[in-house]
Formats: C-alpha cells, sequence, structure tokens
C-alpha cells in the first residue's frame, strides 16, 4: 500500500503544472490585501543613450490605493487615488483627475487592476491574455481604446502565485519601462 502512494505521489509530481487562465490569474492575485515592498525601475527611449533608472517603494492597499515612493535618484512620491494621480515633487502637491487624462486612467487601471486581481477594471482598456502556470505566469494587457493605443502599445505583467515581479511597459513612442519588484 505504501508503495503505491509513493507512487502515485511520484507521478502526480511529474505531471506538468497546468496553465492558468485570466479568472484564475484573477483570483491569485485578488487574495493579496495590503503589499509594500521594494522596487527597482529602468526607463528606456530611443533618444538616451543610457536608461534612467530610479529605486523605491511600492504600495498598494485595497481598493484602490497605490503608492510609489520614489528614494532615488530624488525623492517623489506618486499615489493614484480612486479618481486621481497625485504627484508629490520639492513640497509641491500636484494632482491630476483621472477623468481628464484617458491614457493615465488606462495606466493607473492597469497597475490597480493587476494588483486587485479586479479583471473587469482592467477589461474597460485592455485585451487580457494570460500564460504560463501559478509558479511562472505572464499576463498581457494590449489596449482595446484607439485613444489609449496612441500611448501605450503593450503592458507585459509577471510573477509567481498572486504576486507580481515585474511591469514592463512599451509606449507606441518606442520608450519602455521595465519595474521590477523582487
Amino acid at each position: 500500500m505504501r508503495r503505491w502512494l509513493l507512487a502515485f505521489a511520484l507521478a502526480a509530481a511529474a505531471l506538468p503544472a497546468a496553465a492558468l487562465d485570466v479568472p484564475g490569474l484573477m483570483k491569485l492575485l485578488a487574495a493579496t490585501n495590503e503589499v509594500t515592498k521594494p522596487y527597482t525601475e529602468r526607463k528606456f527611449s530611443p533618444l538616451l543613450v543610457a536608461s534612467v533608472d530610479s529605486a523605491g517603494t511600492l504600495r498598494y492597499k485595497r481598493p484602490d490605493l497605490l503608492e510609489k515612493q520614489v528614494t532615488k535618484p530624488r525623492s517623489e512620491r506618486y499615489r493614484i487615488l480612486a479618481d486621481a494621480v497625485v504627484i508629490e515633487r520639492g513640497g509641491k502637491e500636484q494632482r491630476i483627475a483621472l477623468s481628464s487624462q484617458p491614457a493615465l486612467a488606462a495606466i493607473a487601471a492597469s497597475l490597480r487592476g493587476v494588483l486587485s486581481g479586479d479583471a473587469a477594471q482592467l477589461q474597460r482598456y485592455f485585451k487580457l491574455k494570460a500564460s504560463g502556470t501559478e509558479e511562472a505566469w505572464t499576463l498581457e494587457l494590449t489596449p482595446s481604446d484607439d485613444a489609449i493605443k496612441g500611448y501605450v502599445e503593450r503592458v507585459v505583467v509577471a510573477g509567481r502565485q498572486g504576486q507580481v515581479s515585474r511591469i514592463e511597459t512599451f509606449e507606441s513612442s518606442g520608450d519602455r519601462t521595465l519595474l521590477e519588484i523582487p
């Protein structure tokens, strides 16, 4: 009997991991209520000789707070709220209503929608394609609106289980931003 159980366990372990679809991935991501992690970001542009690098802390708190505290190369803070983006730099605060900037609203939705596992929010702006398994997945977001396509070509998010480890944004201008969350 023990040999049979051992053989069954080994056979089950040898099976390939099940492919992950969008609903399955959203369920994994939705399990996160709050997270605070360090990040590094690199901005690449055909107009620049080298990348522009930054680092800091990324914080997400359900339902809709996303905060990026930049510590390098200079101190800045970006907060994506329910209806606005707030930028704090040099002791001054600038508030931008998401309703006035469709492309910014789409980027905010891509970040919040992924971190919260909210497929409906993502599908307002993007077509979704998931691939991989729970251990190594990728979610590709392709804009579904022509106005957004003018700014964003696609966003590729990667991670493991319910944790995002990488967000790469390909802009229509040829610029690319890579955000890594160890």
